[in-house]
C-alpha cells in the first residue's frame, strides 16, 4: 500500500491572493514616496520665497473639506487668534513661525483621532513655517473619558512631556485612568507628582479657560482649527492643510 502523495504547497507570494496583497502594498509604497517627495518641495519652496506660486496652483482645484465648499466659502475667526493663546497653551514649533495653528481637541473624539496622523505628517513636514498652539475642548456629554485624559495631559505639560503624552493618547487610544497613569510611566513622567496633580485636578481651571476661549470663537464641535485668523472644522485632507497653509504664506 502506498502513501498518498500530497500537492506541492504554492508559495503564498505565488497565489493570486498573495499577488494583490504585494501589488496594493506597491501602490501604497509609491504613494508614500510621492507624499514625500511633494511635501519636501513644498517645504523647500516656502523657503525659497515661493508660497505664491505654490498658492496659486492650489487654487484651481483647491476644495474645502474635499467636498463642495470651495475656497472662497472659508470661514473667518470671529476673534483675533492671539487672544486664544494662554499661558497655559502647550506650544510646539518655532515661536516665530509665520503660521500658527491653533487645534481645539477632544482626546475622545474619533474625528480627532483620525485627523492625527494626517496633522501629525503636516506639522513635521512644514515645520520651518508653523507652530501648533493645543486647546483643550473635552466633550463630557458625548465623550465621559475625554475630561480625565485631559486633566492627564496638564500634569503632562506640568513635567513639560505634554507633546509626548498627546501622542501616547492619540497612539494608544486608551483613556481609563490606569491607561493613563501607564500613559504617564511610559513617557518619563515623576508618578508621585503625577498622581497628586490628576488627583487634586490642579488645571482644571485652564481646562474651563479653553472651554470659554472655544465659545467665544464659536467652535461648533471637534476638532476645529484656527490656522492664524482662517477657520477650519473637520477632519482637513492633506491637500486642504496643504492649500490653506500655503495661502496663509501668501496672504
Amino acid at each position: 500500500m502506498t502513501e498518498p502523495t500530497l500537492s506541492p504547497i504554492m508559495p503564498w507570494y505565488k497565489a493570486r491572493s498573495g499577488k494583490l496583497f504585494l501589488g496594493f502594498l506597491g501602490v501604497v509604497a509609491a504613494l508614500l514616496v510621492i507624499f514625500v517627495a511633494l511635501t519636501s518641495y513644498y517645504v523647500w519652496q516656502i523657503k525659497q520665497g515661493n508660497a505664491s506660486k505654490l498658492s496659486a496652483q492650489f487654487s484651481s482645484d483647491f476644495t474645502f473639506f474635499g467636498n463642495e465648499k470651495d475656497n472662497s466659502e472659508r470661514l473667518t475667526l470671529p476673534v483675533p487668534y492671539k487672544s486664544l493663546i494662554r499661558d497655559h497653551s502647550p506650544v510646539l514649533g518655532d515661536p516665530n513661525a509665520p503660521i500658527t495653528i491653533i487645534q481645539f481637541i477632544d482626546f475622545e473624539c474619533p474625528f480627532c483621532q483620525a485627523s492625527y496622523p494626517i496633522t501629525k505628517t503636516i506639522f513635521n513636514q512644514f515645520d520651518p513655517a508653523v507652530k501648533v498652539v493645543f486647546k483643550h475642548l473635552p466633550v463630557e456629554a458625548l465623550h465621559p473619558d475625554a475630561m480625565l485624559a485631559h486633566l492627564a495631559s496638564t500634569c503632562a505639560h506640568e513635567q513639560g512631556k505634554f507633546w509626548e503624552y498627546y501622542d501616547r493618547l492619540f497612539i494608544s487610544r486608551a483613556l481609563d485612568k490606569e491607561s493613563l497613569r501607564a500613559h504617564a510611566e511610559r513617557v518619563g513622567l515623576e508618578i508621585d507628582k503625577y498622581d497628586s496633580c490628576l488627583r487634586d485636578e490642579r488645571y482644571m481651571a485652564d481646562i474651563l479657560v479653553d472651554l470659554q476661549d472655544a465659545a467665544n470663537a464659536d467652535v461648533r464641535g471637534t476638532p476645529t482649527y484656527a490656522i492664524n485668523n482662517t477657520k477650519a472644522e473637520g477632519a482637513l485632507s492633506v491637500n486642504v492643510w496643504t492649500a490653506l497653509i500655503l495661502q496663509e504664506l501668501d496672504s
